[in-house]
């Protein structure tokens, strides 16, 4: 599945995004305030991780700043790097 995932973030990066297009902030509001980069994480998903952060370094969109900041916190106040471990811990 992380392959898959891979792959299609991979696609995504060659494709053209808009400038200046407004970002959501309410993106991940239906998973408790989880980014991609919060469930990538979550899932261990270190390739996609990896893949996320490239998507990011080469595009500029709003959505991805968001989707892609590791400083993001989720409903819970944890970050990306936080929430897994905090699973090991428990």
């Amino acid at each position: 599945m992380e392959g898959r995932l891979v792959h299609l973030c991979q696609g995504m990066t060659s494709r053209a995004w808009k400038e200046g297009g407004k970002a959501d902030e309410d993106v991940g509001a239906s998973h408790r305030g989880m980014s991609l980069l919060h469930l990538a994480a979550r899932l261990g998903f270190n390739r996609l991780i990896s893949a996320l952060l490239d998507w990011r370094a080469d595009n500029t969109s709003p959505l991805l700043e968001i989707e892609v900041d590791a400083m993001r916190r989720d409903d819970d106040g944890a970050t990306p790097l936080v929430r897994p471990v905090l699973l090991t811990l428990s």
